[in-house]
């Protein structure tokens, strides 16, 4: 009874700034619905609004940063920093270890690629009417999506949790738990969507969380998520209806 007293007591951290995060949201979206912004974001392509939308969602993710920090959490606890690029990481499917220069760069190519291929087979769908002059046009709201969206996902499924929760159950756990959440939160509205979109942004997740931990850091995690995000701004300009 006293363990499980203390792993409770241990996980209360982690509960407070989940909801603080749910608060800040629930009473974001109230407003934002109130001013008539999510009805025009459903008669609206969402490569329009997403830019948008993803400075919104920081705020609540600032707010669980916030709870964290009150909660007597450094920066430096929180890996709120750009860390050891170069520190050692242990290579997938092996035991041996690599610099996370040679890691980060390596999932970043492997991104790029498959978002290339990914975006040949868009253009070449007979559905689709790819338009990349429209691309162009919004390129740099493409990148404050790309940069936003990975800074505030990073903030809220992994930096903030992997610190509360891990005090509580250990890193390796941490990692599988919010890696979980992660996927779950991408199982709709997200591309790929349904199990297979959760499977697989459970394991990326996972793989920006390793990078976390094992730099110190959220550099390669944010470099290789705002990668995805941008070819995936992308897929949704050449989708739009």
């Amino acid at each position: 009874m006293f363990r499980r007293w203390q792993v409770l007591h241990a996980l209360r951290p982690f509960v407070i700034v989940w909801i603080a995060y749910l608060v800040a949201s629930v009473a974001l979206w109230a407003l934002l619905d109130a001013a008539g912004y999510i009805a025009w974001t459903e008669r609206t392509p969402k490569y329009r609004w997403a830019p948008i939308s993803v400075l919104l969602i920081g705020v609540p993710a600032v707010a669980m940063l916030g709870a964290a920090l009150a909660l007597g959490n450094t920066l430096g606890q929180l890996k709120l920093a750009r860390g050891d690029t170069r520190a050692r990481g242990q290579a997938p499917w092996g035991s041996r270890d690599a610099s996370w220069t040679r890691l980060g760069w390596c999932t970043v190519a492997i991104t790029v690629v498959g978002g290339s291929i990914w975006i040949w087979s868009v253009a070449n769908d007979p559905s689709n009417d790819p338009r990349f002059g429209l691309v162009l046009i919004w390129l740099v709201p493409g990148l404050v999506f790309a940069a936003v969206n990975a800074a505030q996902e990073e903030l809220r499924f992994r930096l903030v949790p992997l610190t509360t929760l891990g005090v509580a159950v250990g890193d390796e756990q941490a990692i599988w738990m919010t890696s979980t959440v992660f996927g779950l939160a991408h199982w709709s509205g997200a591309t790929p969507a349904g199990p297979l979109g959760a499977i697989f942004n459970t394991l990326v997740g996972a793989w920006f969380a390793k990078s976390i931990l094992e730099t110190r850091g959220v550099a390669w995690a944010w470099a290789m998520h705002a990668a995805s995000n941008l070819l995936l701004f992308v897929v949704l300009v050449l989708t739009a209806r």
